[in-house]
Parts: C-alpha cells; sequence; structure tokens
C-alpha cells in the first residue's frame, strides 16, 4: 500500500506539472520566466548541499553536457512548448512518447535490445503523431508548439540516457540541472529577458517557483525512482500512462480547451502504446527487453 502511496504522489506531481506550466503559459509569465522560476528556486536549495558534500566540480564535461541538455535545453524547450500549443497535445506528446524516447536511445546508446513489445509500442506512437500532425496541419504555431514539446522530450530521454551510461548519483545529477543553468542563465535573463515582475501577481510567482523549483526539481526525482525501487520500472511505467488521458481531461474542465477527433485518436494510441509495452505485467511471462527505463519520467 505504501508503494502504491509514493507512486500516486510522483502522478499526481507530473499531472500538476502539466496544468501548472500550461496555467503559466496562460499567464503574464513569459517562457523565460518560467525557466528562471524553475532554475532560481532549485539552484538555491540545492547550493547549500553542494558545498556540504564537498563541492564536487560540476565543470566536468559530462556534468556540463547533462546542465546544457536538460537543465537548460529541457526546460527552455518545454515552456515555450506550452506556451504555443494545448494541454492535450502537451499530455500526449510529453509523457506519452517519454518512455519510447528513451527506450530508442537506450538502443542506440547503450545497445540495449528493443524487442517485438517495444517496436509494436513504438509504430502506435507514430500513428498518434500522424493524428496530431493532421490536426496541425493547418495551424502554424501549434504545429510550433507540438515540436517544441518533441524537442524538449527527447532532451530528457537523452538525459535519461547519459546518466544511466556515466552513472552519475541522483544529488549529482539535480545539482548540474540547476546550478550551472542557473549561474549561466541569470545574466542574460536579468539583463535580457527579465519581465517586470512587480506588475505580476505574487501568487502566480510563488506557485510556478514552488512547483517548477521545488516540487517539480526536488521532490518528484527522488519520489519516482522509490517508487520503481518498490514497484518495478515496467510497474511504475505502465501507471505513469494514466497521465495524458487525466492531464487532457483536466483541461477541458480548467482551460476549455477544445478536443477534435484526431487527438482523442493520438491519445488513443498512446494509451494503446503504453499498454502494448507494458503488456508483460498481465501476463507470467518476463518482459522481452531489459527495462531501461527506471527514470524516464523525471521532470
Amino acid at each position: 500500500m505504501h508503494s502504491f502511496l509514493i507512486a500516486a504522489a510522483t502522478i499526481l506531481i507530473w499531472i500538476g506539472f502539466m496544468l501548472v506550466s500550461r496555467y503559466g503559459a496562460l499567464s503574464a509569465l513569459s517562457p523565460w520566466d518560467m525557466l528562471a522560476l524553475r532554475l532560481f528556486p532549485a539552484a538555491l536549495l540545492l547550493a547549500p548541499l553542494w558545498l556540504w558534500r564537498g563541492r564536487q566540480s560540476l565543470l566536468q564535461p559530462r556534468l556540463l553536457c547533462l546542465s546544457a541538455v536538460s537543465g537548460l535545453g529541457y526546460a527552455g524547450l518545454v515552456y515555450q512548448g506550452f506556451a504555443q500549443t494545448s494541454l492535450a497535445h502537451a499530455a500526449v506528446l510529453l509523457p506519452g512518447l517519454l518512455p519510447f524516447a528513451i527506450a530508442l536511445l537506450a538502443w542506440l546508446l547503450l545497445a540495449e535490445p528493443l524487442g517485438r513489445a517495444r517496436r509494436q509500442a513504438l509504430l502506435l506512437m507514430l500513428l498518434g503523431l500522424l493524428c496530431l500532425g493532421l490536426e496541425t496541419w493547418q495551424s502554424p504555431q501549434l504545429g510550433l508548439g507540438d515540436l517544441y514539446i518533441i524537442a524538449a522530450t527527447l532532451c530528457w530521454a537523452l538525459m535519461t540516457v547519459l546518466v544511466r551510461r556515466w552513472q552519475v548519483d541522483l544529488l549529482t545529477t539535480m545539482t548540474a540541472l540547476s546550478l550551472p543553468p542557473a549561474l549561466l542563465y541569470a545574466p542574460l535573463y536579468f539583463s535580457v529577458l527579465a519581465s517586470d515582475w512587480q506588475q505580476l501577481p505574487s501568487q502566480q510567482l510563488l506557485l510556478q517557483a514552488g512547483y517548477q523549483g521545488v516540487l517539480a526539481m526536488l521532490i518528484a526525482m527522488p519520489l519516482y525512482l522509490s517508487a520503481v525501487a518498490r514497484l518495478g520500472a515496467a510497474g511504475m511505467g505502465m501507471l505513469m500512462g494514466l497521465i495524458p488521458p487525466a492531464s487532457a481531461v483536466a483541461g477541458i474542465w480548467l482551460f476549455a480547451e477544445a478536443w477534435q477527433w484526431s487527438t482523442v485518436a493520438a491519445l488513443l494510441l498512446v494509451l494503446l502504446g503504453v499498454a502494448r509495452a507494458n503488456a508483460h505485467l498481465f501476463t507470467r511471462q518476463p518482459p522481452t527487453t531489459r527495462k531501461t527505463t527506471h527514470a524516464l519520467h523525471q521532470h
């Protein structure tokens, strides 16, 4: 029971990340403000831990690579995407595509086998992307937002595989994703990109800083790894399949977003892909591929 409570908390934080990010995108905050509210609180909280742990150098090429790919790359792209696409599209593309993007990159970079179930799941995901492509054909802005989300998904998937390949520990990973990016981003943000925060609602600033900089960066990751350790990567991956429909339905309710048939079809194909990739959970047969996605839904 305790394991499922941890898993439920992780899923709720991820769903909340989708909703809060879309809410911020619809507010007066710019994507650049959202990136600042993600990086700066996390960096301030992690800096004392980094000093206490002996100030391990974060200027190592591998850690700088993680900082660029996920600390700046993922976060910068994902907030641009939320500003230019619907929550339903983001829900299909981000948590739906992430496990399969990781599986593909693990196959390419770690030479881990891609079994028949994973290949079939990838095919279902590609069909879902085609459905979204039909919908965005006549809306260049929506299509650009989808591309931002897809690029962000690939950045996080690459970071996940590299962390596995380089055996980077949890605290070092979290510090690399926040402290160097914050130090690099601060001069550019405050000199060129910053909004007039005095004109922004303080409740909005506190909500985004607390959720993006604390919950998403510092709490969701340890929770997810704990749930994986208790339920297994495949079991947690199956539960993560609840995120796309829950986020999309919440978007209709909270933001009055309209659905089209192609969005519904894409969502169903994503769910089928998740179910197919984890079908072994409902049988006594072992999975056909090694579990490579133990950290796929950190954000």
